[in-house]
């Protein structure tokens, strides 16, 4: 006896031919092939003739609840329910209090309280508390309908990644445009009379597909005349920072600009600091750690710019060429800046003399009042009157 698993497509075919009857359901040709090929689900049976009808011939299934016909016809099709659409304008509230609402009116409130008023606008939906404008907005941020709810509200709270990338191409030439979220794709109409239109993802694919879209509305643009290049351009600038009087940049923007996982950057960083020695590792890298979204803490690196050509000499390619000029003149800028500052020297000296003063003015303040001098007294009338008779008495 061979096993059932064992069996090619055709052998199992001629199987199910040598022991099939008239009527036979797929519970009872399972049954019946135990025998011959071990254990074999009614699901296999079934998918076999699913998969395989026109190699069944007359061969054919006999439903189990007993209707006529065979049982790999095709299943009817679901009809979908057409969706209610939404208004786009609220209604206009009827500012019901909390006694005044029905079964049917919109609990929706219109007020922060003192009293509590509600839209009171009809209830198209027996099982929904609000009329069909504020049920759309009574949905968080995930979904399309949440998103559409979102932007009902005032839009900007749901991040698009790819339209960012292409209003900021827009911006950047000064090209007057509009967004059009109403349609399933996001539409932005560009030019002095909108004559034209980019398309634009509501969801973003994947991480580069920002990326993607600024190049393909660059495309656009040089179609368009608006350009003269569809190359994408650097619009942001790196992010330089000083650490003690050191302009410095960090492997997280060098990856993000580089278009690079910040892991590979690492790895390129290790590599520099294993090799160039122990005094140039100390000067122009040092650890730093941050944290992601989650609260995750990760290791990462801040660069002097020594350090920064050192680990970037071997990213290649058109991009990154231009990253490599844009952080250049990015040091550079700072450099000069830097130089204009007092040196830190006097720096330190104003600081001390600033500290000093404040040291001074807080030890005033702690400082103990003064205490105020004891009154004498008045002296009464009568002893005044004694005192001046003994005087007369003795110069007589």
């Amino acid at each position: 006896m061979i096993h059932w698993s064992f069996l090619s497509t055709s052998q199992r075919i001629k199987a199910i031919k040598d022991i099939w009857q008239e009527g036979m359901s797929a519970d009872q040709i399972s049954k019946a092939l135990l025998n011959r090929h071990g254990y074999v689900s009614k699901g296999a049976v079934v998918g076999m003739f699913t998969r395989h009808r026109d190699k069944m011939g007359e061969v054919s299934l006999r439903p189990a609840n007993g209707r006529t016909g065979k049982a790999t016809s095709a299943p009817a099709q679901r009809k979908r329910r057409k969706k209610r659409p939404v208004p786009t304008e609220a209604p206009e509230p009827l500012n019901l209090t909390l006694m005044d609402l029905t079964a049917r009116t919109c609990r929706w409130p219109v007020n922060d309280g003192s009293p509590f008023l509600f839209c009171g606008a009809e209830a198209d939906d027996p099982l929904s508390p609000y009329c069909p404008f504020h049920a759309d907005l009574g949905v968080g941020i995930g979904t399309e309908s949440e998103r559409r709810a979102s932007r009902l509200k005032g839009g900007g709270s749901v991040k698009n990644d790819c339209l960012d990338a292409a209003t900021t191409e827009l911006d950047a030439l000064g090209v007057p445009y509009d967004i059009d979220w109403t349609s399933k794709h996001v539409h932005i109409r560009y030019g002095e009379n909108r004559e034209h239109l980019h398309v634009v993802a509501k969801t973003p694919s994947d991480c580069r597909a920002h990326k993607n879209e600024r190049a393909a509305i660059r495309r656009d643009l040089k179609r368009q005349g608006y350009l003269q290049s569809d190359e994408p351009a650097i619009i942001d600038e790196p992010l330089i920072i000083v650490r003690d009087h050191e302009a410095r940049c960090t492997s997280i923007d060098v990856a993000k600009n580089f278009d690079k996982a910040h892991k590979d950057v690492l790895r390129a960083i290790d590599g520099c600091r294993e090799n160039c020695g122990e005094e140039f590792d100390q000067r122009n890298f040092a650890p730093i750690e941050y944290r992601d979204g989650k609260g995750r803490t990760y290791r990462a690196y801040e660069m002097s710019r020594d350090g920064f050509s050192l680990v970037v000499m071997g990213f290649t390619g058109k991009a990154a060429m231009r990253w490599k000029v844009a952080y250049i003149s990015a040091f550079d800028r700072m450099a000069a800046a830097l130089q204009s500052q007092p040196p830190a020297d006097e720096i330190e000296q104003l600081r001390a003399d600033l500290n000093a003063a404040l040291d001074l003015m807080a030890s005033i303040e702690k400082a103990p009042p003064a205490p105020e001098p004891k009154s004498r007294g008045t002296i009464p009338p009568r002893m005044v009157a004694r005192q001046m008779a003994r005087r007369q008495a003795r110069r007589a």
